[in-house]
């Protein structure tokens, strides 16, 4: 697990209650290792509370071994997000002034990484152009991934 050194609510330029939340810490460099993004919104307003804890995104440390990281992040899509012309996203997956956003960072090995990152690129979600995926596995005979992450959990009030 690393540990974060600042975290803050960063509101977008274009809007006045909409914005992400800001992450950095220091890769510690002595080995290869990976990193999961996993968030969620609490609000004051229970309809628009998240309930699940949802992949934002994932990422290696091969080209920052240790050095500072730094990165924004978005709500992540929801499973009852229904976008469309007729049903916009009003957040635009931001997160509001007042919300509370939870977010996880998992520190993980290569190849749990690789499990995960490889499951995620075969659901294609039904897209007839993607390209078909195997799901890589360290089980020998078997499918899946034996393997244990680091989980550092925080949360942040969405105030400047």
């Amino acid at each position: 697990m690393v540990p974060l050194d600042s975290t803050k609510w960063v509101k977008y330029d274009d809007y006045d209650s909409l914005g992400y939340v800001y992450v950095h810490f220091n890769d510690p460099g002595i080995d290869e290792r990976a990193y999961r993004i996993f968030s969620r919104r609490v609000s004051a307003n229970p309809e628009r509370n998240e309930p699940l804890f949802r992949p934002n995104f994932s990422f290696e440390n091969r080209f920052y071994k240790g050095q500072p990281v730094e990165f924004g992040i978005n709500r992540a899509r929801q499973f009852t997000d229904q976008f469309s012309e007729d049903n916009p996203d009003p957040d635009r997956r931001a997160y509001r002034l007042g919300d509370t956003a939870q977010v996880r960072v998992c520190t993980m090995d290569l190849p749990n990484f690789n499990f995960y990152n490889s499951l995620n690129n075969s659901d294609n979600a039904g897209n007839p152009f993607s390209s078909p995926g195997n799901v890589q596995t360290n089980i020998e005979g078997g499918l899946g991934c034996w393997g244990g992450y680091g989980v550092n959990q925080f949360q942040i009030i969405c105030y400047p």
